[in-house]
This record gives structure tokens, sequence and C-alpha cells, in this order.
């Protein structure tokens, strides 16, 4: 293979490269620190804004030591070039690429991003076993740059809904956070049904544990210290299994 169809070779796969990114217009000569570290921030502030509407706010800031790397002027030809990856990232690089004489010159730019959305948070602690209502959570503005996926940003869908686990107040809530309650939970009044032939009685008892349909779980008497076996048959609703 010559040299022509090398270079010929060389700059195809140069611009691909340049495509694959999002750059910006050419840094202008003489451009110093101060210039390159706002136009890496508004390239990033742009595209979080059109990759994810849903922020309220945007704080993007240098890193210190990044900084003082920095040249004091670049020469003209250069070009910004922004990651491919998601930025929604507590750091980010900008690169600043010369691409003359074949040679790539790079100056990357670091910054610190946060970025924040409204969330569900807890108004108040909660212990594994709580249900959980409106009135347990609210929203409040998080910056999402230092949570996972799973963080939730809605108030729907809480019904029926508890805690897995303990949450302390103001924590974010996460779906795995929160478990379907089962129809009957620990300490809650249930109504004890007792069938002998077309006769139906119904009483109250105490839950002494969770319980799926299904299952078999022991009920306190509230008038006294017994405790005995029923089975879960509806929401609240068990009945006593025929010794």
């Amino acid at each position: 293979m010559n040299r022509q169809l090398l270079l010929a070779v060389g700059m195809t796969i140069m611009a691909a490269a340049v495509r694959a990114a999002d750059v910006s217009v050419p840094v202008p000569a003489g451009s110093g620190a101060n210039l390159l570290v706002e136009e890496a921030r508004r390239l990033v502030q742009e595209r979080l804004r059109a990759d994810h509407p849903e922020l309220v706010r945007i704080e993007i800031e240098p890193v210190a030591r990044a900084v003082e790397a920095l040249p004091d002027a670049m020469p003209s030809g250069w070009v910004a070039v922004l990651p491919e990856h998601n930025l929604l990232a507590k750091r980010v690089v900008v690169h600043f690429e010369s691409r003359r004489d074949r040679v790539v010159r790079r100056v990357p730019v670091w910054l610190a991003v946060s970025a924040y959305r409204p969330l569900l948070t807890t108004q108040r602690a909660l212990r594994p076993g709580d249900p959980v209502g409106e009135k347990d959570v609210v929203m409040r503005e998080r910056d999402v740059t230092v949570l996972d996926s799973t963080v939730l940003d809605s108030v729907d869908g809480l019904s029926g809904l508890r805690a897995r686990r303990y949450l302390p107040a103001n924590a974010v809530v996460r779906r795995g956070d929160l478990e379907p309650a089962p129809p009957v939970v620990r300490e809650q009044q249930v109504a004890v049904r007792v069938s002998t032939g077309r006769v139906q009685i119904e009483a109250r008892g105490v839950a002494q544990q969770d319980g799926q349909a299904g299952e078999v779980i022991r009920v306190r008497n509230p008038g006294s210290v017994e405790v005995y076996l029923a089975k879960v048959t509806g929401i609240g609703v068990v009945e006593i299994l025929r010794r």
C-alpha cells in the first residue's frame, strides 16, 4: 500500500471519528484557559439539555487542577470534541484537538457536573414493612449524576406498596426500596372467618406475621393470649383451619 493510499485511509478514519462525536466550531486562535473552559461548559450544557429535557438545573464547574494545566494560548485549527457516551456523569472531559500535519494533539478540559431533577424522597423515616403513601414522600430536586437509573420520579403507583428496607428521612426512593404489601401484614387487624356448613361466623383477630394468599399464619385473639392458625383468603381476611 503506497503512501498516498495510507494517507487517504487515515483521513477517512479520522473523518469518521469526528462525525461519531459532537464537534463544536473551531476554537479561535489565541484562546486561553478561561475561553476553553467556557466553550467546554457550553457544549456540555447544550448536550445535557438536549438529551435530558427533564433536568431543571445544571451546574458545571472546571476541575481546578485540570485548568492549571491548560495552555495560556492556542494556535488556530483546533476543534472541541465531546465524548460519545452519556454526559450525565460527575466528571466529564472535553478534548480540544488539532489534526494538522497528520498529528493529533489533544488538550483535555475536565469539568465537574451537577444535574438536578425532581425525585421521590421520604418525608419521614420508614421501617421495613411500613406502608408507603403520598403523605410519606415528597418530590425534591436531587443531583442525578451521583444516582442510578432506579430512582423514582413520581408519586404514581404507590398504592399497595411498603418499604422493603429501612429508609431514613430525606432519602431518595429507588424501585428496589419498595415492594407490594401482602394481603395480610404483621400486627394488622384481620377478619377471622369460621364456616360450619352453611353458617359462617366472623370475628376479629390480630395477625402475628405477614401472609400471602393461601399461606397459613398465626393469628392472636385480641381478647386473650390465645394464638391459632388461619389461612389467608383475601385482603385483611383469614379463615380458621379446622382441627
